[in-house]
C-alpha cells in the first residue's frame, strides 16, 4: 500500500511538474509571440524552390488567435495552376505551406478566396478546373485547426456543363446574430448563353443551395459579397454593358434579390497597365457589423480614371443599405495629376469599425512601371484616411514577373472550351493578368496582416508583412525643408498616421491604441541638446513659447499608450526663424519733380542693409499718377537689383509718382519709401507745327497760315509755340524763320 502511495505520489510530482513546464512553457511561447514578430517585416511566405508562379492571395487572421494567420494562393511550383496554401501561429515570423489537395476530376486550380464562420474554422473557395478547362466548379474547404489541415472540398457548384462556365468567385460568411448566422455565401460568374452573377449558399456545412441568379442584365463580371449586422445579404460586381458597379441585396439569406442599384459609374472597367498588368474597377465591398458609431455603413473601394488618366483609388459609402452613395473620396495621397497608377485593392474592416485598405502603388517609380504594397486607416467611416504607409521593403518589377516559368502547356493565349462572350477570362494566361488580379488583407486585434505578389527574388513569390493599425511615422508638413518664417511661434503640423483618443473612443472594445505625437526642436542637426519638446500633442499644433531668430532643426514621431514609438519619418526638417524687417530703401532717380521720356524711365533706389539674419531681400516698385497708390501704372515686384527700367510708354505731359519698399525670405518689410514726384515730357517738338515730326520751313508756312488765313491749328496747339512764350503768333513765324535760315536759336525743348 505504502509503495503504491509512493508511486502515486512520484506520478503527481511529475504531473505537477509537467503541467509548469507545459505552462511556462506556454507563457514563454506567448511571449515570444508578442516580442517576435517585427513591425512591417516583408516575409517570404512560398518555400518551394522553383522559379513557378505565386500570385492573386488571399489571407484571414484567426479571430480566435490573431497570431494565427492563413494565406492562399494560385502557386504553379509543379508547373501548372494549383492552390498553395501557407499558415503561420507567431504572427507571421515563419510560415509553412503545401498545396491544397483538390477533388481528382479537377486537377487544375484557380481563383483563391478566404473567409471565416463566426467560430473561427478557416474556409477556402476555389475555382476548379478539368485539364483542359472546358468545366469548371466551385469548390469550398474549411479548416478547424488554423490551416494546418483541411477537409475534403465540398461541392458548391459542380454542374459539369459544357454549356455554361463557372468563374470569378467569392466568398464569405454571416458572422451577425441573426437567423443566417455561419450561412456561408457564394457568388460568382455564369457565362453561358448569357452572362449572369449568380450565388449559392451554404446550407450545412456539406450541402448548397441550388443557384439563385442575382444580377437583372447580361455582360457582368467580378462579383463581391459581404453580411450587413442584420443578416442582408450584398452582391456587388461590375457591369460591363452599363460600365457601373452595381449591387444588389437579398434580406432573406440569399434566398430572393431584388432589383440592381448602382453604385458608381465608372470611367474605366478594365485593361492592361503599363508593364503589362491586367486590372479590373472590381467592388471591393466590406459592411461594418462592430456595433460601433458606424454599425451598418457600406464601403465599395475601387480603381477609377483620375483626371490625367492615371486610376486612383475611390470610397464610396452607403448608410441605407446600398439605395444611396456617397461621393467618392480619394484615398491615395500622392500628388494630384503625376501619372501614377494605384491597382488591384482591397478593403478590411475590423471588430471595432476602422476600415483598412490597400493596394499597388506605383509612385516610387516616375516611369510608371514598378509597384509597391501601400495601405492607409480610416477611422471615420471612411470619410478621412490617414497618410498612406508603404508596406513592401522592395520594389517590384513586371519585368521579373515575366521571368517566372511556365509549361507550354499552359502558355496559349486561347484554350479550347473557353467560353464566347468573357469580358476576361483569367483563364487566357495562366499568369492572370501578369501578377493575379487582386492582393490579400486581414484586419484584427489591433494588427494588418498582408500577403501581396512580389518579384524582389526574380519571379513571382507570395510575401507578407504584419504593421499596427495606425502605427507609422508621421510626415513632416509645416514648417516645409529650408521654410524662412516671421514669426517667432510658427505652426507645426503633420500627416495623421493613427487615430486620436476621441476617434478611438467611437470603437468599443478595440485593442488600438491612440497615438500622441513628439515633436522636437532644436537648433542642432543631431538633436544632441533638445531645445524644445512637446508631447501627447495634435497633428496641428501652434507653439507655446516662442524661437528666437536663428536656424533651427525640427522632426516629430508618434506614441501609443504602452509607450511603443515610431521612427522619426526624416531625420530632421531645417527652417529659419527671422522677425526683423529691412530698412526703407530711398529713391535715388527720377529727382523730385524731374522731366523724364513718357516712352522709358530708369528707376534706381538705395541698396538697403540686409537684416541682421542676413535674409536677402527683393525690391517692388510702384508707379503711379495718384499719389495714393490706388491705381498703378507700373508694378514690378521681386526684383533683385536697385535699378529697373520701364519701357511700356506712360502719359506724355503728366504728373508720376514712384516708391519701392524692400521685403525679405521670410517676408518682412518696413513699408514702401516716401512718393517722389516727376513728370514726363510731351509727346511732340515745339516748332513742328504740323506735326511732321521734324521743324523745317513747311511749319512757318503751316503758322502763317494758321495765323492770318483760319488754316488748321497746329498739332498740338503748344507744338506751335516754337520761341516758348506761352502762345501761338507772328513772333513764333519770325523765330522759325531765324531758326532755319539764319541759324538763330533752335524751339525750345518743353513748349
Amino acid at each position: 500500500m505504502s509503495y503504491c502511495k509512493k508511486i502515486l505520489g512520484l506520478i503527481l510530482v511529475l504531473m505537477l511538474q509537467t503541467l509548469l513546464w507545459v505552462s511556462a512553457t506556454g507563457n514563454a511561447q506567448q511571449e515570444a509571440k508578442i516580442a517576435t514578430w517585427i513591425e512591417g517585416a516583408n516575409v517570404k511566405v512560398n518555400h518551394d524552390a522553383t522559379t513557378q508562379l505565386q500570385n492573386e492571395q488571399s489571407c484571414v487572421i484567426n479571430p480566435t488567435d490573431p497570431d494565427n494567420v492563413v494565406a492562399i494562393w494560385r502557386d504553379f511550383r509543379l508547373g501548372y495552376r494549383r492552390i498553395g496554401v501557407g499558415n503561420t501561429f507567431d504572427a507571421g515570423v515563419t510560415w509553412s505551406d503545401s498545396l491544397l489537395i483538390g477533388p481528382p476530376e479537377y486537377p487544375r486550380a484557380s481563383d483563391p478566396v478566404m473567409s471565416y464562420t463566426a467560430d473561427g474554422d478557416m474556409l477556402a473557395c476555389i475555382l476548379s478546373l478539368t485539364t483542359d478547362q472546358s468545366i469548371s466548379a466551385l469548390h469550398v474547404y474549411r479548416s478547424s485547426d488554423g490551416g494546418t489541415s483541411w477537409s475534403e472540398p465540398v461541392a458548391a457548384v459542380d454542374e459539369g456543363s459544357l454549356f455554361a462556365f463557372e468563374d470569378k468567385q467569392w466568398i464569405n460568411v454571416d458572422r451577425t446574430n441573426s437567423l443566417y448566422r455561419n450561412r456561408v455565401y457564394v457568388p460568382w460568374t455564369r457565362f453561358g448563353a448569357t452572362t449572369n452573377i449568380m450565388i449559392v449558399y451554404s446550407l450545412s456545412p456539406s450541402l448548397y443551395s441550388i443557384p439563385v441568379q442575382v444580377s437583372d442584365i447580361s455582360s457582368v463580371q467580378w462579383p463581391t459579397v459581404t453580411v450587413g449586422p442584420d443578416g442582408t445579404v450584398f452582391v456587388a460586381w461590375i457591369s460591363f454593358a452599363s460600365s457601373r458597379i452595381v449591387i444588389d441585396r437579398s434580406f432573406n439569406g440569399g434566398a430572393n434579390w431584388g432589383t440592381d442599384l448602382t453604385v458608381t459609374p465608372l470611367s474605366f472597367i478594365s485593361g492592361t497597365l503599363n508593364g503589362g498588368i491586367m486590372t479590373f474597377a472590381y467592388p471591393a465591398m466590406e459592411a461594418d457589423i462592430s456595433g460601433g458609431v458606424f454599425n451598418g455603413m457600406l464601403y465599395v473601394v475601387y480603381t477609377d480614371l483620375a483626371t490625367d488618366d492615371n486610376l486612383d483609388l475611390n470610397v464610396r459609402r452607403s448608410s441605407d443599405q446600398g439605395s444611396n452613395w456617397t461621393a467618392p473620396v480619394r484615398i491615395n495621397d500622392d500628388a494630384v495629376g503625376n501619372h501614377i497608377d494605384q491597382f488591384h485593392p482591397w478593403l478590411s474592416i475590423d471588430e471595432s469599425g476602422i476600415l483598412t485598405a490597400c493596394w499597388f502603388d506605383r509612385r516610387l517609380d516616375p516611369s510608371n512601371y514598378n509597384w509597391d504594397l501601400y495601405l492607409a486607416h480610416s477611422f471615420d467611416g471612411g470619410a478621412t484616411w490617414t497618410v498612406n504607409r508603404r508596406i513592401s521593403e522592395v520594389s517590384s518589377s513586371p519585368s521579373d514577373a515575366k521571368r517566372s516559368q511556365i509549361s507550354a502547356e499552359y502558355m496559349e493565349l486561347d484554350l479550347p472550351g473557353e467560353p464566347a462572350g468573357d469580358p476576361y477570362s483569367p483563364l487566357r494566361s495562366p499568369m492572370a493578368g501578369l501578377i493575379g488580379e487582386y492582393t490579400g488583407l486581414s484586419t484584427r486585434a489591433g494588427v494588418v496582416q498582408t500577403v501581396w505578389t512580389d518579384t524582389r527574388n526574380g519571379n513571382q513569390d507570395t510575401y507578407s508583412a504584419r504593421v499596427t493599425i495606425g502605427f507609422s511615422a508621421p510626415p513632416p508638413y509645416l514648417p516645409a525643408p529650408n521654410a524662412v518664417i516671421s514669426i517667432s511661434q510658427p505652426l507645426f503640423s503633420w500627416g495623421k498616421t493613427g487615430a486620436t483618443p476621441s476617434e478611438i473612443a467611437q470603437f468599443p472594445g478595440t485593442l488600438v491604441q491612440p497615438l500622441h505625437y513628439i515633436l522636437q526642436i532644436d537648433d542642432d542637426s543631431m538633436f544632441a541638446s533638445v531645445d524644445y519638446a512637446d508631447t501627447g500633442i495634435a497633428v496641428n499644433h501652434p507653439l507655446a513659447g516662442t524661437l528666437a531668430d536663428g536656424t533651427w532643426f525640427w522632426r516629430v514621431n508618434a506614441v501609443n499608450d504602452s509607450g511603443r514609438s515610431t521612427e522619426f519619418a526624416e531625420s530632421y526638417r531645417k527652417f529659419t526663424i527671422d522677425t526683423q524687417a529691412p530698412t526703407i530703401p530711398t529713391i535715388l532717380d527720377p529727382a523730385v519733380d524731374s522731366i523724364v521720356d513718357y516712352q522709358s524711365q530708369s528707376y534706381q533706389w538705395t541698396t538697403v542693409a540686409r537684416d541682421g539674419m542676413g535674409t536677402p531681400v527683393t525690391y517692388q516698385l510702384q508707379v503711379s499718377q495718384d499719389s495714393t497708390f490706388v491705381s498703378l501704372q507700373i508694378s514690378a515686384s521681386g526684383l533683385t537689383s536697385t535699378s529697373y527700367i520701364n519701357v511700356a510708354p506712360l502719359t506724355p505731359a503728366a504728373t508720376y509718382y514712384c516708391r519701392v519698399k524692400a521685403t525679405d525670405v521670410a517676408m518682412n518689410t518696413n513699408g514702401f519709401s516716401s512718393a517722389r514726384r516727376f513728370h514726363t515730357k510731351a509727346s511732340y517738338i515745339c516748332g513742328d507745327a504740323d506735326h511732321s515730326g521734324g521743324v523745317d520751313i513747311s511749319d512757318a508756312v503751316y503758322l502763317i497760315a494758321y495765323i492770318f488765313s483760319g488754316g488748321s491749328a497746329p498739332i498740338p496747339l503748344a507744338a506751335g509755340d516754337a520761341d516758348c512764350s506761352g502762345g501761338v503768333d507772328i513772333s513764333d513765324v519770325v523765330y522759325l524763320i531765324a531758326y532755319i535760315f539764319s541759324g538763330g536759336a533752335a524751339p525750345c525743348a518743353t513748349c
